[in-house]
C-alpha cells in the first residue's frame, strides 16, 4: 500500500510550481498589452466595436 502514495508529494510540489510559473508568465504577458477600442453608434442603433491589441512597445500585433 505504501507504493501508491510514494510519488504524491513530488506531484503536488510540481503542480504548485507549475501554477506559480504559469500565473507569473500570464501576468507578464497580460500587463504588457493594451487594447484600443473604437465604438460607433447613433441613436437607437446597434453598436459595433472593433479593437486592436498593441504590445508594450506600441507595435500592432498581427
Amino acid at each position: 500500500m505504501e507504493w501508491i502514495f510514494e510519488g504524491i508529494g513530488t506531484n503536488i510540489l510540481v503542480l504548485i510550481v507549475t501554477f506559480l510559473l504559469g500565473g507569473f508568465t500570464g501576468y507578464k504577458i497580460g500587463i504588457h498589452q493594451k487594447t484600443n477600442l473604437k465604438q460607433s453608434a447613433g441613436d437607437n442603433a446597434t453598436q459595433s466595436q472593433t479593437g486592436i491589441i498593441n504590445n508594450y512597445y506600441g507595435d500592432k500585433q498581427k
